[in-house]
């Protein structure tokens, strides 16, 4: 009878020692967070207004600078379309900043972000606006980071049919004085 005492006494000793240790554990991780200065962190589109033609992908490169000397943990990273004009646009990160594995060195990133394809059936004038928001784990300060961007299909100049006729008449008249004149 006394060893079962004594063993239901160890099992409860290894029971709170464990839950001890569990609290001991989660107090210091919370306050090495907590006391730990915050990663302030940057994010900058190079060129944040771009054009392409129908069908083709425009890359936008960029740079998360990392001021504080320490790795920075990305945890999600999303492109927002605020106003797509256009169906069918397609994002992705680009394998360069893939490559990081949602770490930000201490010296920072520089180089493509993000890519944006534009449909083929995308019509002249079309706009596509939005940003792009990264979010790091703590201590970084602040958590989610954003910079916009627009993309746009030029719009052609094509001279209506009259101008085309007045500039064919133009040229046809020059030609016939100047052979005039050689005469």
């Amino acid at each position: 009878m006394i060893q079962r005492v004594g063993f239901k006494a160890a099992a409860t000793r290894q029971r709170t020692g464990a839950v001890v240790l569990l609290l001991l554990t989660v107090s210091a991780l919370s306050a090495a967070t907590s006391t730990a200065a915050p990663i302030t962190w940057s994010l900058t589109l190079d060129t944040p207004t771009q054009q392409g033609a129908a069908g083709t992908v425009l890359v936008y490169s960029g740079t998360v600078s990392n001021n504080a000397g320490l790795e920075l943990l990305l945890s999600t990273g999303v492109v927002v379309f605020d106003r797509p004009s256009v169906g069918g646009v397609i994002w992705d990160f680009t394998d360069e900043f893939l490559n990081t594995l949602g770490i930000i060195e201490p010296t920072g990133y520089s180089g493509p972000l993000f890519l944006i394809s534009l449909p083929a059936n995308a019509q002249p004038g079309a706009v596509i606006s939005g940003r792009l928001e990264l979010t790091a784990f703590p201590p970084a300060s602040p958590l989610t980071l954003d910079s916009t961007f627009r993309a746009s299909v030029p719009t052609g100049s094509v001279p209506e049919p009259a101008s085309g006729l007045l500039v064919a008449l133009a040229v046809l008249i020059t030609v016939s004085r100047w052979k005039f004149r050689v005469r």
